[in-house]
């Protein structure tokens, strides 16, 4: 039995892998009249829905924001065991009971400092979302290409 020979090898190599390509070019020939108006369409349904998610995170983080800041002095005075501060305003013959130290309120500043953290980075990453999910908006067919090319990579 001899040995076979490195031109040999080669040869059976390059066979199969020219017939696994053209039987890749093969199943992508009978997807291709499609394929571009799918890559299309589908650049346009992802954009939308990161502008609909963007314009939802952005919504929820001011909401959130909004919340925090109109009612956080309250629940650190309520925290704090003081009357509510309109109260102190309207008798402010009866005096607020001691306020019973800066420990009570770390029980609403933190939960109010994180929320209203992560709120601000929301709001600024679903506005830098929205942008590029209108730029891919405007125009989807540089993106199918993109997105095509990368896949194909």
């Amino acid at each position: 039995m001899s040995e076979p020979n490195l031109a040999d090898v080669a040869s059976k190599t390059v066979d199969h892998i020219t017939g696994g390509i053209k039987a890749i070019a093969d199943a992508v020939q009978k997807m291709a009249p499609r394929a571009w108006e799918l890559a299309v369409r589908q650049q346009r349904v992802e954009s939308t829905v990161d502008l609909v998610m963007s314009a939802l995170g952005f919504v929820l983080s001011a909401v959130a924001l909004v919340v925090i800041f109109r009612n956080y002095q309250r629940w650190v005075d309520r925290a704090r065991g003081l009357a509510h501060a309109k109260n102190r305003r309207r008798y402010p013959t009866i005096t607020p009971a001691e306020p019973t130290g800066d420990e009570d309120a770390f029980i609403v500043q933190l939960p109010c400092g994180v929320v209203a953290v992560l709120s601000v980075a929301i709001l600024f990453s679903s506005i830098d979302s929205a942008t590029g999910a209108v730029v891919r908006l405007s125009n989807p067919e540089y993106y199918a290409a993109k997105a095509l090319l990368e896949a194909i990579k």
